[in-house]
């Protein structure tokens, strides 16, 4: 009694002790790491589907597809994305926010069996996962546009990754279902053998040319080589015009051939023994959003970062890139951690 008498006779003093305890909650609750919260279950479940050996493509068309049409039978779904990469398909199910985690597996779990008598032989059971806020990226991106692969890959490298990269507290950008550009020398076997050549003295020659970076491939009956080429070469013919050395070819000229030989051996041309090709490398992952082709972007933060303030910066950029962008390009929101965050601070206020 005589503790409770003190605050009853000094008025003063309980109202200036509460008011101090009230202004250092609102200091506590204004510098709160959002990042040190409990991990929050999200409503993400990723089906991840293995065949060892197969393409992409079949990936793609022979699990992927199947596991997309399947899932999407699900109640309560926001977004279905995957990605088919060599001897594995991973279909991500967004659920709106609200639903129960293991309720919603469940229902995925029983829609994907369905369909799983259908994937080739060989197969391995789909593994199930869900996920916390913890080992997801700060948000998941789509882009996608009225465009090939190769050309909205090159707006990711030149422009969107730059962009996004230099947001204070982002600490990477990658990709999936890229189409990077990648110029081909096919080599004629007979015409190398007309020149008495190997698929090496092509390869030195265009070594050998300037400065060089990596160029791409150069494939032949029986092998392929990775290629170093000049930087300045932007076109496939100038791949082409690069000269073969001399030291390259060993013909042996009598009187007869002489000066067409002599000609051939200043002339011979990359172009006159391979087949130059703007192409694409391989593709090593598919990437689909709702059904359409499409980059997926993850972006990863700084560990000292503040989720919600990288997660709004980020959005921010993204409207400015909007505005620099070609009108049919479009980058959506795929998954958003802070959406998570906040809620789950507001549910503790």
């Amino acid at each position: 009694m005589n503790f409770l008498h003190v605050f009853v006779r000094h008025p003063i003093f309980t109202v200036m002790i509460n008011l101090a305890l009230a202004i250092t909650g609102l200091l506590s609750y204004t510098h709160l790491n959002v990042d040190l919260l409990p991990n929050v279950d999200k409503p993400l479940i990723t089906v991840k589907t293995t065949l060892e050996g197969a393409s992409p493509s079949q990936i793609e068309s022979q699990i992927t597809r199947r596991v997309e049409d399947a899932a999407a039978l699900v109640s309560g779904i926001d977004n279905i994305s995957s990605t088919s990469s060599m001897g594995e398909s991973k279909v991500q199910i967004r659920f709106e926010v609200g639903g129960n985690s293991q309720q919603m597996l469940q229902e995925v779990r029983d829609k994907v069996s369905t369909v799983v008598d259908d994937f080739p032989e060989n197969t391995k059971t789909p593994v199930y996962e869900t996920h916390s806020t913890s080992d997801e990226p700060v948000m998941m991106l789509s882009i996608s546009g009225e465009r090939s692969g190769r050309e909205l890959t090159y707006l990711f490298d030149s422009v969107i990754k730059n962009e996004l990269g230099s947001v204070t507290g982002v600490a990477q950008v990658t990709a999936t279902g890229t189409s990077t550009r990648q110029i081909q020398i096919f080599l004629d076997q007979d015409k190398l053998a007309l020149h008495n050549l190997a698929a090496t003295d092509v390869s030195n020659a265009l070594d050998g040319v300037g400065d060089v970076i990596p160029g791409g491939w150069l494939t032949s009956q029986y092998n392929e080589s990775l290629v170093q080429v000049a930087n300045d070469m932007v076109a496939p013919a100038d791949y082409g015009e690069v000269e073969i050395s001399d030291t390259s070819i060993t013909l042996q000229p009598n009187a007869a051939n002489l000066a067409s030989a002599q000609q051939l051996k200043s002339e011979l041309k990359v172009k006159d023994v391979a087949n130059v090709v703007d192409g694409i490398e391989d593709q090593r992952s598919i990437s689909r959003y709702n059904g359409e082709d499409t980059l997926i972007l993850s972006v990863l933060k700084t560990p000292d970062a503040n989720l919600v303030e990288v997660a709004k910066a980020v959005k921010k950029e993204i409207k400015k890139l909007h505005e620099r962008l070609p009108d049919d390009v479009k980058i959506e929101i795929l998954d958003d951690q802070s959406v998570y965050v906040v809620e789950s601070v507001n549910q503790m206020t």
